[in-house]
Protein backbone atom coordinates (compact mmCIF):
# COMPACT_ATOMS: atom_id res chain seq x y z
CA UNK A 1 0.00 0.00 0.00
CA UNK A 2 1.35 3.68 -0.68
CA UNK A 3 -0.06 7.13 0.44
CA UNK A 4 0.81 10.59 -0.58
CA UNK A 5 3.15 11.79 -3.62
CA UNK A 6 6.36 10.16 -3.75
CA UNK A 7 7.14 12.71 -6.60
CA UNK A 8 7.99 15.57 -4.42
CA UNK A 9 9.65 18.70 -5.88
CA UNK A 10 12.45 19.39 -3.78
CA UNK A 11 13.02 23.20 -4.99
CA UNK A 12 8.82 23.75 -4.60
CA UNK A 13 9.12 22.35 -1.27
CA UNK A 14 11.98 24.63 -0.25
CA UNK A 15 10.32 27.73 -1.60
CA UNK A 16 7.04 26.87 -0.15
CA UNK A 17 8.35 26.55 3.37
CA UNK A 18 10.68 29.73 2.87
CA UNK A 19 7.66 31.97 1.90
CA UNK A 20 5.77 30.57 4.92
CA UNK A 21 8.30 31.48 7.23
CA UNK A 22 8.13 35.00 6.57
CA UNK A 23 4.50 35.07 6.51
CA UNK A 24 2.42 36.22 9.98
CA UNK A 25 1.76 32.86 10.67
CA UNK A 26 2.35 31.41 14.50
CA UNK A 27 0.91 27.67 15.73
CA UNK A 28 -0.04 27.56 19.48
CA UNK A 29 -2.56 25.09 20.69
CA UNK A 30 -2.61 23.14 23.82
CA UNK A 31 -2.97 19.56 24.37
CA UNK A 32 -3.16 19.09 28.16
CA UNK A 33 -3.87 21.19 31.11
CA UNK A 34 -4.64 21.38 34.62
CA UNK A 35 -4.58 23.75 37.39
CA UNK A 36 -2.73 22.66 40.80
CA UNK A 37 -3.00 24.72 43.83
CA UNK A 38 -1.95 28.32 42.00
CA UNK A 39 -0.29 27.23 39.39
CA UNK A 40 -1.07 26.39 35.61
CA UNK A 41 0.14 23.23 33.92
CA UNK A 42 -0.03 23.94 30.08
CA UNK A 43 1.62 22.06 27.81
CA UNK A 44 1.35 22.02 23.60
CA UNK A 45 2.54 23.16 20.43
CA UNK A 46 4.10 26.41 19.41
CA UNK A 47 6.13 27.36 16.66
CA UNK A 48 6.63 29.04 13.23
CA UNK A 49 5.16 27.22 10.26
CA UNK A 50 7.96 26.79 7.43
CA UNK A 51 11.47 26.44 7.32
CA UNK A 52 14.41 28.95 6.70
CA UNK A 53 16.33 28.06 3.92
CA UNK A 54 19.65 28.77 5.92
CA UNK A 55 18.96 25.75 8.52
CA UNK A 56 17.52 25.40 11.79
CA UNK A 57 17.58 27.84 14.16
CA UNK A 58 16.61 27.86 18.16
CA UNK A 59 13.69 29.76 19.21
CA UNK A 60 12.21 31.23 22.55
CA UNK A 61 8.62 30.83 23.36
CA UNK A 62 6.78 32.60 26.43
CA UNK A 63 2.79 32.42 27.37
CA UNK A 64 1.10 35.67 27.56
CA UNK A 65 -1.60 36.19 30.37
CA UNK A 66 -3.54 39.76 30.15
CA UNK A 67 -6.77 41.18 31.00
CA UNK A 68 -8.02 44.56 32.27
CA UNK A 69 -5.24 46.67 30.45
CA UNK A 70 -2.78 44.21 32.59
CA UNK A 71 -0.62 41.37 31.00
CA UNK A 72 2.21 39.14 32.55
CA UNK A 73 5.04 36.88 30.69
CA UNK A 74 6.33 33.49 31.65
CA UNK A 75 9.38 31.93 29.86
CA UNK A 76 8.34 28.27 28.44
CA UNK A 77 10.86 25.53 27.95
CA UNK A 78 10.65 23.67 24.78
CA UNK A 79 10.06 20.33 24.55
CA UNK A 80 9.58 17.59 21.88
CA UNK A 81 6.72 17.68 19.44
CA UNK A 82 5.60 14.01 17.69
CA UNK A 83 3.62 13.80 14.68
CA UNK A 84 3.83 17.72 13.62
CA UNK A 85 4.18 16.61 9.91
CA UNK A 86 0.45 15.31 9.98
CA UNK A 87 -1.20 17.33 12.58
CA UNK A 88 -0.24 20.73 10.60
CA UNK A 89 0.34 19.22 7.00
CA UNK A 90 0.68 22.03 4.72
CA UNK A 91 1.48 21.23 0.80
CA UNK A 92 4.49 19.78 1.93
CA UNK A 93 5.42 18.00 4.97
CA UNK A 94 7.08 19.54 7.66
CA UNK A 95 8.31 18.09 10.83
CA UNK A 96 8.78 20.41 13.77
CA UNK A 97 10.44 18.04 16.32
CA UNK A 98 11.54 20.94 18.79
CA UNK A 99 7.55 22.49 18.37
CA UNK A 100 6.42 21.80 21.83
CA UNK A 101 6.32 23.85 25.15
CA UNK A 102 5.94 23.21 28.42
CA UNK A 103 6.70 25.36 31.63
CA UNK A 104 9.99 25.87 32.76
CA UNK A 105 9.06 24.31 36.34
CA UNK A 106 7.51 20.78 36.87
CA UNK A 107 5.37 22.87 39.56
CA UNK A 108 3.73 24.59 36.50
CA UNK A 109 3.23 28.56 36.22
CA UNK A 110 3.02 30.62 38.93
CA UNK A 111 -0.07 33.06 39.19
CA UNK A 112 1.04 35.16 42.02
CA UNK A 113 0.35 38.65 41.91
CA UNK A 114 -2.55 37.90 39.73
CA UNK A 115 -5.44 39.91 40.47
CA UNK A 116 -9.15 38.50 40.13
CA UNK A 117 -10.48 39.01 36.45
CA UNK A 118 -11.21 37.41 33.63
CA UNK A 119 -7.82 36.80 31.16
CA UNK A 120 -6.51 35.71 27.38
CA UNK A 121 -4.03 33.39 26.95
CA UNK A 122 -1.60 33.74 24.29
CA UNK A 123 2.25 32.53 23.35
CA UNK A 124 4.46 34.38 21.99
CA UNK A 125 7.59 32.47 19.44
CA UNK A 126 10.54 34.10 18.72
CA UNK A 127 13.74 33.41 16.48
CA UNK A 128 16.05 36.09 17.46
CA UNK A 129 19.06 34.87 14.31
CA UNK A 130 16.22 35.13 11.70
CA UNK A 131 14.67 38.15 13.46
CA UNK A 132 10.98 36.85 13.83
CA UNK A 133 9.09 37.87 16.74
CA UNK A 134 5.61 36.83 17.10
CA UNK A 135 2.64 36.05 19.31
CA UNK A 136 -0.96 34.69 18.72
CA UNK A 137 -3.51 33.52 20.79
CA UNK A 138 -3.73 30.25 22.29
CA UNK A 139 -6.23 27.42 21.30
CA UNK A 140 -7.53 24.34 22.55
CA UNK A 141 -6.79 20.70 20.80
CA UNK A 142 -10.28 19.38 22.63
CA UNK A 143 -12.47 21.49 24.47
CA UNK A 144 -12.29 21.61 27.95
CA UNK A 145 -13.42 23.77 31.11
CA UNK A 146 -11.48 22.98 34.76
CA UNK A 147 -12.29 24.88 37.87
CA UNK A 148 -10.20 24.31 41.45
CA UNK A 149 -10.64 25.35 44.67
CA UNK A 150 -7.18 27.65 45.67
CA UNK A 151 -8.40 29.54 49.43
CA UNK A 152 -10.57 31.91 49.14
CA UNK A 153 -10.61 31.65 44.96
CA UNK A 154 -11.86 29.95 42.87
CA UNK A 155 -9.23 29.24 39.48
CA UNK A 156 -11.02 28.19 35.88
CA UNK A 157 -9.58 27.03 32.65
CA UNK A 158 -11.91 26.58 29.90
CA UNK A 159 -10.39 26.64 26.05
CA UNK A 160 -11.63 25.82 22.72
CA UNK A 161 -10.60 25.99 19.19
CA UNK A 162 -11.25 29.33 19.92
CA UNK A 163 -9.49 30.74 22.92
CA UNK A 164 -8.24 29.67 26.21
CA UNK A 165 -9.23 31.87 29.10
CA UNK A 166 -8.21 32.02 33.00
CA UNK A 167 -10.67 32.90 35.26
CA UNK A 168 -9.98 34.35 39.24
CA UNK A 169 -12.69 34.94 41.44
CA UNK A 170 -13.60 35.21 45.17
CA UNK A 171 -15.07 31.50 45.67
CA UNK A 172 -18.45 32.36 47.60
CA UNK A 173 -20.51 33.74 45.06
CA UNK A 174 -23.65 35.78 44.89
CA UNK A 175 -26.67 34.59 47.64
CA UNK A 176 -29.59 34.04 45.40
CA UNK A 177 -33.36 33.98 45.76
CA UNK A 178 -33.71 30.94 43.46
CA UNK A 179 -31.54 28.93 45.34
CA UNK A 180 -32.78 25.70 46.99
CA UNK A 181 -30.38 24.59 50.00
CA UNK A 182 -30.62 21.96 52.46
CA UNK A 183 -27.41 21.12 54.54
CA UNK A 184 -28.79 17.62 55.28
CA UNK A 185 -25.66 16.03 57.09
CA UNK A 186 -22.40 17.91 58.70
CA UNK A 187 -19.98 16.36 61.19
CA UNK A 188 -16.97 17.77 63.15
CA UNK A 189 -14.76 14.83 64.12
CA UNK A 190 -11.38 16.33 65.62
CA UNK A 191 -10.53 18.08 62.65
CA UNK A 192 -12.14 16.46 59.99
CA UNK A 193 -15.39 17.78 58.71
CA UNK A 194 -18.13 16.46 56.64
CA UNK A 195 -20.99 17.84 54.88
CA UNK A 196 -24.04 16.78 52.34
CA UNK A 197 -26.88 17.99 51.26
CA UNK A 198 -28.86 19.48 48.17
CA UNK A 199 -28.12 22.65 46.34
CA UNK A 200 -29.44 23.71 43.38
CA UNK A 201 -30.66 26.81 41.32
CA UNK A 202 -34.13 26.92 40.00
CA UNK A 203 -34.05 27.39 36.37
CA UNK A 204 -30.14 25.96 36.32
CA UNK A 205 -30.87 22.08 35.62
CA UNK A 206 -29.01 19.45 37.57
CA UNK A 207 -29.77 16.32 35.15
CA UNK A 208 -26.45 15.33 34.23
CA UNK A 209 -23.33 14.50 36.32
CA UNK A 210 -21.02 17.20 36.27
CA UNK A 211 -23.59 19.60 35.72
CA UNK A 212 -21.68 22.20 38.33
CA UNK A 213 -18.52 21.85 40.41
CA UNK A 214 -19.23 22.07 44.56
CA UNK A 215 -17.17 23.41 47.13
CA UNK A 216 -16.81 23.55 50.87
CA UNK A 217 -15.57 27.09 52.16
CA UNK A 218 -14.50 28.29 55.85
CA UNK A 219 -13.96 32.06 55.69
CA UNK A 220 -12.45 33.21 58.49
CA UNK A 221 -10.81 36.74 59.64
CA UNK A 222 -7.32 35.53 59.47
CA UNK A 223 -7.46 32.84 56.05
CA UNK A 224 -10.03 31.08 53.96
CA UNK A 225 -10.10 27.16 52.71
CA UNK A 226 -11.96 25.63 50.04
CA UNK A 227 -12.33 22.42 49.35
CA UNK A 228 -13.74 20.56 45.83
CA UNK A 229 -16.96 18.22 46.61
CA UNK A 230 -18.44 15.04 44.62
CA UNK A 231 -22.22 15.12 43.88
CA UNK A 232 -24.60 12.11 43.72
CA UNK A 233 -27.90 11.27 41.81
CA UNK A 234 -30.42 11.63 44.77
CA UNK A 235 -33.97 12.57 43.34
CA UNK A 236 -36.28 11.48 46.50
CA UNK A 237 -33.85 13.96 48.50
CA UNK A 238 -33.68 16.62 45.96
CA UNK A 239 -37.38 16.56 45.07
CA UNK A 240 -39.26 17.90 48.24
CA UNK A 241 -36.81 21.14 47.37
CA UNK A 242 -38.56 21.88 43.84
CA UNK A 243 -40.72 24.48 44.20
CA UNK A 244 -44.65 24.19 42.43
CA UNK A 245 -44.93 25.20 38.68
CA UNK A 246 -41.03 24.20 38.16
CA UNK A 247 -40.42 20.97 35.56
CA UNK A 248 -36.77 21.16 35.63
CA UNK A 249 -34.79 18.16 36.47
CA UNK A 250 -32.22 18.79 39.43
CA UNK A 251 -31.40 14.94 40.49
CA UNK A 252 -27.81 15.60 40.36
CA UNK A 253 -27.94 18.52 42.87
CA UNK A 254 -26.90 16.26 45.55
CA UNK A 255 -23.14 17.24 46.97
CA UNK A 256 -20.92 15.64 49.67
CA UNK A 257 -17.46 15.17 50.55
CA UNK A 258 -15.84 12.33 48.72
CA UNK A 259 -17.05 9.03 50.10
CA UNK A 260 -18.80 10.74 52.40
CA UNK A 261 -15.87 10.55 54.99
CA UNK A 262 -14.75 14.42 54.82
CA UNK A 263 -12.28 16.70 54.25
CA UNK A 264 -8.83 16.81 56.47
CA UNK A 265 -8.73 20.54 58.00
CA UNK A 266 -5.16 19.53 58.98
CA UNK A 267 -3.35 22.51 57.98
CA UNK A 268 -6.24 25.17 59.03
CA UNK A 269 -5.35 27.86 61.85
CA UNK A 270 -7.31 27.13 64.88
CA UNK A 271 -10.43 29.77 64.71
CA UNK A 272 -14.08 30.12 64.27
CA UNK A 273 -14.87 29.95 60.44
CA UNK A 274 -17.85 30.95 58.17
CA UNK A 275 -18.84 27.60 56.03
CA UNK A 276 -20.44 28.50 52.63
CA UNK A 277 -20.89 25.78 50.45
CA UNK A 278 -20.69 27.12 46.51
CA UNK A 279 -21.75 26.12 43.21
CA UNK A 280 -20.28 26.89 39.93
CA UNK A 281 -21.88 26.18 36.48
CA UNK A 282 -21.60 28.24 33.72
CA UNK A 283 -20.48 31.79 34.13
CA UNK A 284 -22.05 31.91 37.33
CA UNK A 285 -20.79 31.09 41.24
CA UNK A 286 -23.59 30.55 43.95
CA UNK A 287 -23.49 30.16 47.17
CA UNK A 288 -25.10 29.85 50.32
CA UNK A 289 -24.54 30.04 54.42
CA UNK A 290 -23.82 26.19 55.60
CA UNK A 291 -23.76 27.55 59.61
CA UNK A 292 -19.99 27.59 61.85
CA UNK A 293 -17.24 25.81 62.81
CA UNK A 294 -14.15 26.17 65.88
CA UNK A 295 -10.91 24.65 64.95
CA UNK A 296 -8.75 24.32 67.64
Amino acid sequence: MENGNAQVDPVERQRHLAELRHTEALTAVLNKQDIRGNNLLLSGHAFIPGESPHGEFPSVKSLVIEGGGRHWEFPLSTAEAKHTYSLYFDRFARDYTDGGFEPEAWTGIPMTGIPGGAYELSVGVASPAEGIDRRTKLVARRPFDIRRPFGGLEISLIGDENRVRLLRRPIIGHISQETAFSLEKSWLDDRTLHVEGVFFVHGIEAAAHGHATYYLVLRGTQAAYSFRLGMSRKPAAVRPHRRRGDFGTYDFAYFATSGYKGVALTNAQPGDYEVYISMSTGGSLFSAAAGNVTLS
